[in-house]
């Protein structure tokens, strides 16, 4: 069974926005980013700019790379999903003993 993988957009609204009732337009209003583009990111239709990332990162008072981070490595560990074959990765293991 394979666990999914939470979206920067699902954790941002569940770790942060959720719990302090902050809405897509007040926290682009209070990061100054236009509010389409923070509910794309926000939605996973595509992925937040460096500036916009930085900006989100440290208004909730995290690591100016947290978002952008972890944006990163949800597109590292999609990429080795597709690419992952339980199969093969077996006989790999077993023919190198």
């Amino acid at each position: 069974m394979r666990i999914p993988i939470m979206s920067v957009g699902e954790f941002l609204r569940k770790e942060f926005m959720i719990p302090l009732d902050i809405s897509d337009s007040q926290l682009a209003k209070e990061i100054s980013v236009p509010v389409d583009e923070l509910t794309q990111g926000l939605n996973d239709d595509q992925f937040f700019s460096y500036d916009t990332a930085f900006k989100i990162s440290k208004y909730f008072g995290y690591s100016s790379n947290l978002v952008y981070n972890f944006q990163e490595d949800c597109v590292k560990r999609q990429n080795h999903r597709f690419k992952f074959n339980p199969e093969e990765e077996q006989k790999q293991f077993t023919s190198s003993k």
